[in-house]
């Protein structure tokens, strides 16, 4: 096997395992894809089960041509991170984007029969904005279910500019981390074109979006970046419930403080997010 493509599956694997034990994936939760290359594919395809090779090409469900010819590693639809590093082939599939960028096969994996992610369009299409807005560079999507993060959803009013202004002003590496903020999605649909519509118009701007009573998904150059990211948001959804339970905020980063972070780190936070704060 392609040793790239191994270094990939164990990349793939560690990280579910790890969003595993951190208890961000119950049951058959949360979903990951990667953008890979053409001298990554492993050398032989997979065989898949019997009947597969039959189904061909299907739709996608949008045309996305900024994403044409390209080749993805994405997890099964149904299947547990857990499982991702003893069993790969089961639990993860390739697929290949047709020239026209409005279809799919799958050529590897997903021994299982399962098909890719529920969330496929979100996924694509998040694939689809980021490799443009980042210039090729973001190749990894994440999503997960946070608890501290869903659990703030639920307890205070949340839209993107309050949303990061209280992760900028409870943690000084949120700033540091997401100088362009985070995209707050009142409650829609998992798993339709209505959810991955809104999604790609977050990360045409973000890095990191949230889906109210649903959880987080985001986007960067590679899964430890995504991991980091998302950690960060996670800890401090968690720092910010502490610190309410225990009598209220009453301290937090002042808008002066931000700007003196910002100057100090070469930052330019989202003009918006920034202006809203008091």
């Amino acid at each position: 096997m392609n040793d790239k493509f191994e270094t990939l599956l164990s990349q793939v694997g560690s990280t579910a395992n790890e969003i595993w034990l951190r208890g961000w994936a119950e049951a058959n939760a949360g979903n990951i894809s990667v953008r890979i290359e053409r001298d990554i594919l492993p050398e032989k395809p997979l065989r898949l089960p019997v009947g597969r090779q039959e189904q061909g090409w299907k739709e996608i469900g949008r045309t996305l041509p900024g994403i044409a010819g390209d080749f993805f590693l994405i997890s099964g639809t149904g299947t547990y991170l857990k499982n991702f590093q003893q069993s790969p082939s089961d639990n993860l599939g390739i697929i290949e984007i047709d020239s026209t960028g409005g279809k799919y096969r799958v050529i590897w994996g997903c021994r299982s029969g399962r098909s890719p992610t529920s969330e496929l369009i979100t996924h694509l299409q998040a694939h689809s904005i980021r490799k443009a807005v980042s210039e090729n560079k973001d190749r990894a999507v994440l999503h997960t279910h946070c608890p501290h993060l869903t659990t703030l959803g639920c307890i205070e009013k949340l839209n993107t500019e309050k949303l990061t202004s209280l992760l900028w002003q409870i943690h000084t590496e949120c700033l540091i981390l997401l100088p362009d903020g985070v995209e707050y999605i009142p409650w829609i649909m998992p798993g339709s074109a209505e959810l991955a519509d809104a999604t790609a118009k977050g990360f045409a701007k973000r890095h990191v979006v949230v889906w109210q009573f649903h959880g987080i998904i985001a986007a960067g150059a590679d899964l430890d970046k995504i991991l980091g990211l998302i950690g960060t948001v996670e800890k401090t959804c968690g720092m910010y419930l502490q610190a309410k339970a225990a009598g209220g905020i009453k301290n937090k980063i002042s808008k002066r403080e931000l700007v003196e972070i910002s100057k100090r780190f070469n930052l330019t936070p989202d003009e918006g997010i920034m202006s809203a704060i008091g």
